[in-house]
């Protein structure tokens, strides 16, 4: 008899109503994506077309009046130039062009010396915390170049001589419907002889009689750089 009730009581909770289904929830958010450049919650530092346009200027001597930035170089315009963000070291210093990252997958630094100038609009350094678009925020903050976007036509053109034989040349066209479709073309060429006149007293210190002016070679370099940016909406 007890084994009977057991069966019913099972059989009536099989066949009982079933259960509410719960309502469905839907969450609707609204609004448009952070830009890298519009978070005010980090610490940056600008860098804007104007502050870049300045004669003989590269991007190692711009972001060294950053603060927060060490610039380490290895000689000449040419040579190795690398970024560091508040102690770390350019391996922990993400550099981002366009959104792209830059660093060497080997040595994991940047070498600013071949980034042209003429190509870029805008440089953001942020110290310490970075926006959340870079995959890679670093130690020490990011570095965020936006290039020029093309969105009208014109020209430049410019020319530098400095010390040492050092001379460049660089110009940029530019054409655009204004309304996001456009190319830009930029064209640099860098030389230096890197020689320099230093006295040779032939090993005789106190003996000026056969004292003469030598010049010493080296140092040498010749750079082209072609640069294209396009897009179209």
């Amino acid at each position: 008899m007890r084994l009977l009730v057991s069966a019913a009581l099972v059989a009536l909770a099989v066949a009982g109503p079933a259960a509410a289904e719960e309502p469905a929830l839907t969450v609707t958010t609204r609004g448009s994506p952070i830009a890298p450049d519009s978070d005010p919650t980090p610490a940056v530092y600008r860098l804007e077309e104007e502050d870049l346009e300045r004669a003989g200027l590269g991007l190692a001597e711009a972001l060294a009046s950053a603060p927060g930035v060490q610039v380490r170089r290895g000689g000449g315009s040419a040579d190795l130039a690398s970024a560091s963000l508040r102690g770390g070291s350019s391996a922990q210093t993400p550099i981002y062009l366009a959104g792209v990252r830059l660093n060497d997958d080997l040595t994991g630094s940047v070498d600013l010396s071949t980034l042209p100038l003429l190509m870029l609009e805008r440089v953001l350094v942020y110290r310490g915390h970075a926006p959340g678009s870079p995959d890679d925020l670093g130690l020490g903050g990011a570095i965020l170049l936006s290039p020029r976007l093309p969105s009208r036509v014109e020209a430049q053109a410019a020319l530098g001589l400095g010390s040492f034989g050092e001379r460049e040349g660089r110009a940029r066209l530019s054409f655009g419907d204004g309304e996001g479709t456009g190319a830009s073309v930029g064209l640099r060429h860098r030389a230096a002889d890197g020689d320099f006149p230093f006295p040779d007293d032939n090993g005789t210190r106190f003996d000026t009689s056969d004292d003469v002016e030598r010049r010493r070679r080296g140092g040498d370099h010749r750079e082209p750089d072609v640069w294209a940016l396009g897009r179209a909406r």
